[in-house]
């Protein structure tokens, strides 16, 4: 995921997209539900920086889906705050 934060602000959309990618599904074979719904959270950013809002905010819903199999309280608040900015900014 590392490697997908570093090429989304420089514009590296195919690299970035990529390594988020990449590591979402090592996240996933080796059951670490928190990094996937952090990976998910990052292609969400990534999409919404690339114009597209809808396709992000349908994968932060996803990455909260995830996320609220975990017992981490504080990332299921950022996205949750994340998909209401997002919601309410669509409705602006």
């Amino acid at each position: 995921g590392n490697l997908g934060d570093l090429c989304r602000p420089q514009g590296r959309w195919a690299d970035a997209e990529r390594y988020l990618q990449q590591c979402l599904v090592i996240c996933q074979e080796v059951g670490d539900r928190v990094g996937e719904g952090k990976t998910l959270e990052n292609l969400a950013l990534l999409r919404a920086a690339q114009g597209d809002v809808a396709g992000g905010l349908e994968l932060e819903r996803e990455a909260l889906r995830v996320l609220e199999t975990t017992e981490d309280v504080a990332e299921q608040a950022k996205v949750r705050g994340l998909i209401e900015e997002w919601e309410n900014d669509q409705h602006e």
